[in-house]
């Protein structure tokens, strides 16, 4: 046995012996242990270090004990216990002992699973909506990270190595690890081995005595099959949560009924002629997220929003005659941010703000254009969030369906702040903080909803929809297929607990500009737009597909009325008239097993461009055969299943769907939907 190791066949012996599964990882961990006076004093620790390992059984569970370390002292010790599941594999928990006083512990790596693979394995990590990876293995050296998800921006608490010929292996992190920052991470080791890894970051109190624990335990289970029956083991587990449940049982009432978003900016005048267009010649009820209706530059002056670009009494009946027109309206506010060069960053933004474990802010420069230096606030920020609520109130006040505030929703940071009431490092001070918020905002403005970005696993329950953008991953620079893809993993584990809505998606390839911004730098549009003739269909309809209410970025009067674009508009009435008497499937159902689909792939061209990409930095990508229909599965809550299929290409396509649901074998005209029943 390797010295520290609970070896592969080691543990396989002794777990088969009571017939609990018949092999397991080769399990370790990993520590780091700091002075909470002295944070350049670090201890790491690793189970190889270790200088005794024991391993025991007791009714029915399996213990493993590691003792003693040269740097951290004869008494340290490590246990992890492992409880047979039923399933194949094993719930886990986690406890230290021992720890020198003065010192506690920063991260905790467990488990660390070393799992066999293969040049076909697979890896699902929990990047934003969920990214599968089909690494080249050759590229890397034994000993280096192939992967590492978060600790933010992560969508859900579990990965997985995916591999059918020799069976692939799922960890996960339960109880109210959603509200910690984590960390996924996979190493090579060796040739046909990988090291598969969740991270946990406590707050320097947790280790009270010399002691502590994980608070949360987790699963490590053998997966067979693609990404979905490994979602499926955490949704699973998702339904026997209070919160989840709760989340999954509002009505949404509002919400529901929204066919189509438009995701416009600028004053009342600029946003109000194309949602009124599209109300008038589809009936549709529709909602409009608008940005860029405050006085103040976007992405620069924040908190300051208020007061509106235009006089309130203009502002206040362009929002009424939308509301009489049948329009949802929510206005943009970002949650997060507090501008550092305005004279107001002296009342409070640094004590407030989020920091590093060097002290240092968490600050980034997003106007690229103004060059304002932005930074993002602690959950525990009493002024600023202060501020937010008061201008959150005079907005609702003017006749607002919803609220949105920027960032929060995939906020799930450590924050070393010494200035604040909470300890410093990881846990769940940030993702509380900001959950207290978000009660308070909705408290302050009753009946009215609050949005977030992102995939807010943390906010799930407190949220009332999100805007998700990764449906356009290879336009926001995700990578591409084949060794790159996401997936509506999250929409899997998600759908039905809060509305999604967003997409990228801009039928011209142009990006907004803020005339605030001061002079628009001069390119040659008409070069790059002609270039991506199928980017726009497939980012619309891809969104869909996963179960979003559709949405289009920067939607212009020119769009609807000239005739170079109707084939786009068209497909966006259409597809919002689909959604809109698919909603039983695509805003209520949940996802089912995708199964197979057969059908022509083609190659499509990309633009990568943001609005604040200046031409200089313009990339393009190519997703060389993706295919020329896609499709998902959804059960409706009366349990009738159905397949939803979009041909987003301009020419007409063959398919055969199998799926453990819905079979059928047929032609998609182009730019068109159907939906399939059992």
């Amino acid at each position: 046995m390797e010295h520290g190791k609970l070896s592969l066949t080691a543990l396989a012996a002794l777990l088969t012996s009571s017939g609990a599964f018949a092999a397991t990882p080769e399990l370790s961990f990993y520590m780091k242990l700091c002075s909470t006076n002295d944070l350049s004093r670090v201890v790491e620790v690793s189970a190889a270090e270790m200088r005794e390992f024991r391993q025991s059984e007791s009714n029915g569970a399996r213990k493993l004990v590691w003792r003693g370390h040269p740097n951290a002292g004869a008494d340290f010790s490590v246990t992890a216990t492992l409880v047979p599941d039923g399933e194949g594999g094993f719930g886990y928990s986690f406890s230290y002992d021992g720890v020198s006083d003065g010192f506690s512990a920063e991260a905790i790596r467990f488990p660390v699973a070393t799992v066999p693979c293969s040049d076909a394995s697979a890896l699902l990590y929990p990047l934003q909506t969920g990214m599968l990876r089909r690494p080249d293995w050759g590229k890397y050296k034994d000993g280096e990270a192939v992967v590492s998800a978060g600790p933010n921006l992560v969508g859900f608490h579990f990965a997985a190595l995916l591999d059918d010929a020799i069976g692939g292996w799922y960890i996960d992190q339960r109880g109210d690890a959603r509200m910690h920052p984590c960390q996924f991470r996979f190493v090579k080791r060796g040739a046909e081995r990988v090291e598969m890894s969740a991270a946990y970051f406590p707050t320097l109190d947790e280790t009270r005595g010399g002691c502590g624990s994980l608070p949360f335990g987790g699963v490590i289970r053998p997966v067979r099959g693609d990404w979905f029956q490994a979602a499926k083991i955490y949704r699973d587990w998702l339904k026997t949560q209070d919160w989840y449940v709760r989340a999954k049982g509002r009505k949404f009432e509002k919400l529901r009924q929204v066919a189509f978003w438009m995701w416009n900016r600028g004053k009342s005048g600029e946003v109000m002629p194309s949602i009124e267009r599209f109300v008038d010649e589809t009936g549709l009820p529709a909602a409009l997220d608008w940005y860029w209706w405050h006085e103040i530059p976007y992405d620069v002056k924040y908190p300051n929003f208020w007061p509106p670009r235009e006089p309130v009494e203009d502002f206040r009946a362009a929002v009424a005659h939308l509301h009489d027109k049948g329009v949802y309206v929510q206005t943009y506010t970002n949650g997060m941010l507090w501008d550092m060069d305005e004279p107001d960053w002296k009342d409070g933004g640094k004590r407030e703000c989020l920091m590093f474990r060097n002290g240092s802010m968490d600050v980034t420069v997003f106007n690229v254009y103004l060059g304002h230096r932005m930074a993002i606030m602690c959950g525990e920020a009493p002024e600023f969030q202060r501020r937010m609520r008061d201008v959150e109130r005079k907005i609702a006040g003017c006749g607002m369906d919803g609220l949105y505030m920027d960032m929060i929703g995939n906020c799930m940071r450590p924050c070393w702040n010494p200035a604040h009431a909470h300890a410093p490092g990881g846990g769940t001070s940030v993702s509380k903080g900001y959950r207290a918020f978000i009660g308070d905002v909705k408290a302050d403005n009753p009946g009215v909803d609050v949005s977030s970005e992102e995939e807010g696993e943390s906010y799930i329950d407190v949220v009332d929809s999100l805007i998700v953008l990764y449906a356009a991953y290879e336009r926001l620079g995700k990578g591409v297929a084949p060794e790159f893809e996401m997936l509506p993993v999250f929409h899997m584990l998600y759908h039905g607990c809060v509305a999604l809505y967003g997409s990228y998606s801009v039928i011209d390839g142009i990006t907004p500009w803020d005339e605030k911004w001061g002079r628009r730098p001069d390119i040659d549009e008409v070069k790059w737009a002609g270039r991506f003739p199928d980017q726009f269909a497939l980012e619309f309809a891809r969104g869909v597909v996963w179960g979003q209410q559709p949405t289009v970025h920067k939607l212009l009067p020119e769009h609807q009325t000239d005739p170079k674009w109707a084939a786009e508009w068209k497909f966006i009435k259409d597809t919002a008239a689909f959604y809109h008497a698919s909603r039983e499937f695509l805003f209520d159902g949940e996802m089912c097993d995708p199964g197979e689909m057969r059908c022509a792939t083609q190659p499509v061209d990309f633009f990568i461009r943001g609005c604040y990409t200046q031409e200089k930095d313009f990339k393009t990508c190519r997703e060389p055969s993706l295919p020329k229909i896609m499709h998902s599965v959804w059960r409706a809550p009366d349990g009738r299943v159905a397949a939803v299929l979009v041909n987003w290409t301009r020419t007409l396509a063959s398919y055969e769907l199998r799926t453990p649901e819905v079979m059928s074998v047929g032609e998609l005209p182009p730019r068109s939907w159907r939906l399939l029943f059992r």
